[in-house]
């Protein structure tokens, strides 16, 4: 492990050591050495951060660069891809951006950073969230389970009227590039999971009631395994008898992502919400507190949406 820091300038607080070794002389530097003030350099960061990895990359080792900020970049570069260009491709160095701060904060900087970089982006806005996403195994920054992971999903006008994805909004793929290994896209880590969300509005049966293997919508997922570069393809068709007959008799964790989905739209002043939503919110965030009995995730979003319905 190697620390840079970041103002106005970078430097170097500590050159990559195995930290078994070095653990008490790193935390020692570390509370000395960094330190808030000054501006946000944080092109200056990376590159040498990224100059850092790459001796050490040089050596056959897989690299990891952790970007610690709160995405205001003010000095030298401040766009993403100017960034990225300063530092250049580099298969065997992956990037992950852990972003910081409650006061100005620039989510999609810091987002589209690693996106672009194919690596993975957390928020940690307490001590409880830095040891939940650092104090055990790191595997899965580094270790991937698919490279390149595509879906498409295929609705059926005949039963499908509209649709809409909740988020996902810069990740879109143009449907002729699916099947083009060539345009990149998402990586899936070990240990790591990825939800989309879609609303849907069904087209009314004629008959009056809808058949049971009427199909919704057929899902394929692309990706490459990568050890092997090899590519995978599955497909799973959707009917309507996948479907639960009411929200409360959905599976918990179905519950859990929707429910987590509708207070963003609600944050985010979403057309598609309205203030009663909230109230609603709160319910269902007391129904899982009890379904995840004993989960601190879930009785934190459910804290987070009893304060919200406060402030609002």
């Amino acid at each position: 492990m190697g620390v840079v820091a970041y103002a106005n300038h970078a430097r170097t607080v500590a050159r990559p050591a195995a930290v078994g070794r070095s653990y008490d002389d790193l935390i020692r530097r570390i509370q000395r050495d960094v330190r808030p003030n000054g501006s946000t350099n944080v092109a200056g960061g990376l590159v040498s951060g990224y100059r850092m990895a790459e001796s050490e990359a040089a050596t056959g080792r897989n690299v990891l660069v952790l970007l610690f900020s709160d995405g205001v970049a003010n000095v030298g570069a401040t766009e993403t891809d100017r960034i990225l260009h300063q530092l250049g491709e580099r298969a065997d160095i992956g990037l992950s951006t852990i972003g910081v701060g409650l006061g100005p904060f620039n989510d999609e900087l810091m987002e589209q950073l690693d996106n672009q970089a194919d690596g993975s982006y957390h928020y940690i806005d307490d001590h409880d969230e830095a040891w939940r996403l650092l104090g055990g195994d790191v595997t899965s920054f580094v270790s991937v389970a698919a490279r390149h992971a595509k879906v498409q999903v295929i609705f059926n006008p005949d039963t499908v009227a509209s649709y809409r994805l909740l988020g996902f909004e810069n990740r879109d793929v143009a449907d002729r590039d699916f099947r083009n290994d060539a345009v990149d896209a998402g990586e899936v880590a070990i240990s790591q999971s990825a939800t989309a969300l879609y609303e849907l509005t069904l087209v009314d049966p004629e008959s009056g009631s809808r058949r049971s293997n009427e199909t919704l919508a057929k899902v394929t997922l692309r990706y490459e395994r990568p050890a092997s570069e090899a590519i995978t393809e599955v497909s799973a068709t959707i009917r309507t008898r996948d479907a639960h007959r009411s929200f409360d008799g959905a599976v918990r964790h179905f519950r859990l992502a929707a429910v987590a989905a509708e207070f963003a739209e609600v944050l985010r002043e979403s057309w598609f919400t309205d203030d009663p939503s909230m109230r609603t919110l709160r319910r269902e965030a007391e129904v899982l507190t009890r379904d995840f009995r004993g989960d601190p995730d879930v009785a934190k979003l459910a804290r987070l949406i009893t304060a919200a319905q406060r402030l609002q």
